[in-house]
């Protein structure tokens, strides 16, 4: 199952709407700021799956992770090293759920996402510093809740009570 907010969000949602003012605002104040691009190295925590993703650092600096990530404390000799080749590594993320935390970070929006990786988002955005895109995970959750996406997340968690509540099902 995909999900899309422009499916659900008809203006109703105050949050939605509060990111869509923050998000806008950001966007033109990008017209005078001075930002460059950099590559973002993204590996699964099996080492398997690697892509890389070009940004630009004023989009990922509204992050705060990314922020500390860029800043001129930060004193790293890796990060120092891949400051100068403008490359920097993020490892143990599936890299198609990085490209929805980018997608947010870009649009304020989740675009096609499998309803099966808004848990994992939920994950990646407390990492990322992103409490507005966990928001958005767990509103997207509810909106799509029924008996038969209900028993597919009780399938999959290692919870061992949900092995009971199946029973009952």
């Amino acid at each position: 199952m995909v999900f899309s907010t422009v499916d659900w969000d008809n203006g109703k949602n105050n949050v939605f709407k509060d990111i869509q003012a923050q998000q806008h605002k950001f966007m033109l104040s990008l017209v005078d700021t001075r930002t460059e691009q950099i590559v973002l190295c993204v590996t699964s925590a099996d080492g398997e799956r690697q892509q890389k993703f070009i940004a630009w650092t004023a989009i990922l600096s509204k992050c705060d992770y990314f922020k500390t990530l860029f800043s001129a404390a930060w004193n790293d000799k890796a990060l120092e090293d891949n400051k100068k080749d403008k490359e920097y590594k993020i490892e143990d993320v599936e890299p198609h759920l990085f490209r929805h935390v980018l997608t947010f970070l870009y649009s304020g929006h989740l675009v096609d996402v499998d309803l099966n990786d808004l848990t994992e988002l939920i994950i990646l955005a407390d990492r990322f510093l992103l409490p507005q895109l966990g928001r958005l995970c767990i509103e997207a959750i509810k909106y799509n809740m029924n008996e038969q996406t209900s028993l597919e997340w009780l399938k999959r968690t290692r919870n061992p009570c949900a092995e009971e509540v199946l029973e009952i099902a």
